[in-house]
């Protein structure tokens, strides 16, 4: 769709469910949110109920994109796709996207459905417990048009334990020098200008990269390009799982999530060629992210990069500390535990 395409659409009086709304046909949704589910049996019914208690004073349409599930998840879909026809559209993808080599351009037409101003994302594992989220997200950005991403706070569930965790609650922007160093912006929870979205896929062209994740790539571009606004508000449950790109038991797996991080680091360094000193801060966050697994994963090469980082650039607290972990992994967390709290005392010193 043209970015320049128009809204046009009157705003009702005060938010109502979007279940309960009519709008003319040939209307365009101010937002659409989209959902990516692989066998989320368990789940994928509280994520569409979290999208469909949502009220607003616009028009919403809402995409799902199953790759192919060969559990339940079809059938809970066609539910609510059934009761719902105006205002849910599903691609049931036949084929898993990861076995394929062609994934990409068979979602080409998932992709022509994505024609809101702004997109939402909530994949089929999480959900949103907020109802005005759109509204005040929307409202905000409406009003702001400096800002190309606004996300909240959540919370954290351990899928295995029911465990919740109230994650921080702050109103802050996030900007490249930020996000250079870890990825702050849960993507449940974000609002994206869509014309933005295509001006990063046009220009970095992220499918062609091999990237292991969606959102930090975009974050990093989106971050240079506008500004991210975080609202003080929790909006969403980001759940868990024992094994997912980012969390898993096997270290090693863990360790491969971690050295991609700090390539994409340098990918987005070199690309808007940021400073020596942020490239050197990237360069530490990383080597400290991947310290400890490459002890336990038992990486010797990567332990004598990470070692030689800390002695030429004179840290020799972390030094210090990495030997100790060589020598003794069996208490290893402790150590992490001891390091951490002189470096939060400022015993040991860091530039970050």
């Amino acid at each position: 769709m043209n970015s320049n395409q128009k809204y046009d659409y009157v705003p009702l009086k005060r938010p109502i469910p979007i279940t309960e709304q009519h709008w003319p046909k040939g209307t365009l949704p101010l937002v659409h949110t989209r959902t990516m589910t692989f066998m989320h049996e368990k789940y994928i019914r509280e994520c569409i109920e979290g999208i469909l208690m949502q009220k607003t004073t616009f028009p919403v349409q809402m995409l799902i994109h199953d790759d192919a599930s060969s559990d339940k998840t079809v059938d809970i879909i066609r539910e609510y796709e059934q009761k719902f026809p105006q205002l849910i559209k599903v691609l049931y993808q036949k084929e898993n996207s990861h076995s394929k080599p062609d994934k990409n351009e068979r979602r080409s037409e998932f992709w022509s459905w994505r024609i809101g101003k702004y997109e939402t994302i909530c994949e089929g594992d999480d959900y949103w417990i907020d109802p005005l989220k759109l509204q005040e997200q929307v409202e905000f950005m409406e009003s702001h048009p400096e800002y190309g991403v606004t996300g909240t706070s959540a919370y954290m569930l351990i899928d295995k334990t029911g465990k919740v965790k109230p994650l921080p609650v702050i109103e802050t922007e996030y900007r490249f020098e930020d996000l250079i160093l870890g990825n702050r912006i849960s993507n449940l929870t974000s609002c994206i200008r869509m014309d933005l979205i295509r001006q990063y896929i046009d220009e970095i062209k992220p499918e062609k990269r091999g990237w292991k994740s969606g959102d930090y790539p975009m974050w990093l571009y989106l971050s240079k390009v506008s500004t991210i606004k975080c609202l003080p508000f929790r909006s969403a449950v980001y759940r868990v799982l024992e094994e997912s790109a980012s969390h898993s038991r096997d270290n090693k797996k863990l360790l491969d999530f971690s050295r991609y991080h700090h390539s994409l680091r340098k990918f987005y360094l070199n690309y808007f060629q940021g400073s020596d000193k942020l490239y050197h801060k990237a360069d530490l966050i990383s080597y400290r992210e991947s310290s400890t697994l490459a002890i336990i994963a038992k990486d010797y090469p990567l332990c004598d990069e990470i070692y030689n980082f800390y002695i030429s650039n004179g840290y020799k607290g972390l030094a210090r500390f990495f030997k100790l972990k060589k020598r003794f992994p069996k208490i290893i967390r402790y150590l992490d535990l001891l390091e951490r709290l002189l470096i939060k005392t400022g015993i040991i010193k860091l530039p970050i």
